[in-house]
């Protein structure tokens, strides 16, 4: 099952030191280059001040040194600009992930959740079918449900409802669709199947996000269409 960091509080926490080592990383490094540039600025001063009036110091090389300095406090800038920049973007991105809580997707998959007691997908085939037959897997492969399909001009909706089931399966789990289409001369036709998932949380733990529908998870990329929640 894959791990909410909206019902994981441990997750929470860990995200949060983990951000707080970034800041304070950031932090470290800004004051560092802080210290170097005031360092500077003392170096400059003392030569200033210990320069032989008869040969004071040229005037390009001062000017060159004073551009270094400069250049120093934009970079600090820059870097600290850099730095809120990436903060907001990982802050927003992760609220984004939030917002498809509650949402339904359509997604180019032949598994989707159990939600409900029901699991809902879409099929369409490559051709003229003279038969169909939609078989209903779980995750080992065990046949829980098959029935004919329709041989019309797609797309079509399925429902496979639990309760039809002979073999018993808890709401969360996966169920996996099987089409097996044929043409009047028996060669198998190609199709494409879509699953339909509520989405109920976020999976934060990873590199990037991961949506959690039941004991599934699923990435953003793999979203076909999204609507409210039926």
């Amino acid at each position: 099952m894959a791990v909410s960091a909206l019902n994981n509080p441990q997750l929470i926490v860990n995200t949060q030191q983990q951000q707080a080592a970034d800041d304070a990383s950031s932090a470290a490094n800004a004051e560092a280059t802080r210290d170097t540039s005031v360092e500077f600025l003392e170096i400059l001063l003392i030569q200033l001040q210990n320069q032989n009036p008869l040969e004071p110091t040229d005037t390009n090389e001062l000017t060159n040194q004073l551009i270094q300095q400069s250049q120093l406090e934009q970079q600090i800038q820059t870097n600290e600009k850099l730095d809120d920049f990436l903060k907001t973007f990982e802050e927003n991105n992760g609220l984004a992930s939030l917002g498809y809580i509650g949402k339904r997707v359509e997604l180019l998959e032949n598994s989707a959740p159990l939600q409900g007691g029901t699991a809902d997908f879409s099929y369409i085939i490559d051709g003229e079918a003279d038969f169909v037959e939609l078989t209903v897997t779980d995750g080992n492969g065990n046949i829980l449900y098959q029935e004919d399909g329709s041989t019309g001009i797609g797309p079509h909706n399925f429902t496979f409802d639990a309760a039809n089931s002979e073999t018993p399966i808890e709401d969360g789990a996966p169920v996996y669709l099987f089409v097996n289409a044929q043409d009047s001369d028996g060669e198998t036709l190609d199709g494409l199947i879509s699953a339909y998932a509520n989405i109920d949380g976020v999976d934060g733990s990873g590199d990037s996000d991961l949506l959690t529908a039941g004991n599934l998870t699923y990435s953003l990329s793999d979203i076909l269409r999204i609507s409210s929640s039926e």
